[in-house]
């Protein structure tokens, strides 16, 4: 793997309708990295429930984004996030091939 490493994130709190603001934000941070969601080599996701059906839902909204692109990924469910009513954080890790500029 050769390249620039770059690692971002996003959070969104507890509304089911704003989970995809995480993954718009997530992409947002990429492009400022000169990165895109299929340069992601792994991403980890942290959901601030012990309820299965949450873990479930924040899966599916990470896995629509990123399509056919399927980097190596965990899912953990946490205690608590940093912010209050913070209930999903994705962090990724993105390489970014100079050699295409």
């Amino acid at each position: 793997m050769c390249g620039r490493v770059c690692g971002v994130f996003g959070a969104w709190g507890f509304a089911p309708i704003v989970g995809p603001v995480v993954m718009r934000n997530l992409q947002e941070a990429l492009r400022g990295a000169g990165a895109m969601l299929n340069d992601v080599v792994k991403t980890t996701v942290y959901v601030a429930s012990s309820k299965q059906e949450d873990l479930v839902q924040a899966w599916r909204v990470v896995r629509e984004y990123m399509g056919d692109h399927d980097a190596p990924s965990t899912l953990l469910g946490v205690a608590t996030l940093g912010y209050d009513d913070q209930l999903v954080e994705v962090e990724a890790v993105a390489v970014i091939d100079d050699s295409h500029s």
